[in-house]
């Protein structure tokens, strides 16, 4: 569930979690078990259009607060964003500290070295990954598809089975055009 459906229709983050306990495949993994904690915060996958700035008089700002959060729609990444922010700062509070130097322009090195190490330079190959991610299709139609395929390519009910593009075509039938999965897979081809 996308974040806006989650605001929009008022869903708490704990009915989530439940929601998910009540699959039958959780249910199977989970049966007898018992909650003692439970923590949760929303992670921020926002890409560089959205950075803010990093670096301002006396601050620095590191890790998913900086939104220094990698995610694809295959992985999901940021405690190693966060280590290499926090290294980086710590190297720019050092230098600022010799210095004597606090301003903005000395604590801009630390985006000097995000840029220098793979934080920004992985921020940067995926850049169209969030606004690619923000595709219904993704979460609904394809894994629909997915599903409608594997069914029809691996039941064998004793009649003669189609090929696996004629039963992509079926699969696709009332859900989406060809052109819009050529169009999706072009996006996805050029975001991630």
């Amino acid at each position: 569930m996308q974040l806006a459906t989650v605001i929009e229709n008022r869903v708490k983050a704990s009915d989530l979690l439940e929601d998910f306990k009540k699959h039958p495949v959780i249910q199977g993994l989970i049966k007898g078990g018992e909650s003692v904690e439970y923590s949760a915060h929303l992670i921020p996958v926002t890409g560089l259009k959205v950075l803010p700035l990093l670096a301002k008089d006396g601050i620095l700002i590191t890790g998913d607060a900086a939104g220094l959060v990698l995610g694809t729609g295959l992985i999901l990444e940021g405690a190693n964003f966060a280590m290499a922010s926090g290294i980086a700062a710590a190297e720019t509070v050092i230098k600022a500290r010799e210095k004597g130097n606090y301003t903005q322009a000395t604590l801009g090195h630390y985006e000097e070295l995000l840029r220098k190490g793979f934080v920004l330079k992985e921020l940067q190959t995926f850049k169209k990954a969030p606004a690619f991610l923000e595709n219904k299709r993704i979460y609904t139609t394809y894994p629909e598809m997915a599903c409608d395929m594997a069914m029809k390519i691996f039941e064998n009910d004793g009649t003669l089975r189609k090929g696996t593009f004629k039963t992509l075509r079926d699969s696709m039938k009332g859900r989406i055009s060809m052109w819009q999965l050529f169009a999706d897979a072009l996006r996805a081809k050029e975001s991630l």
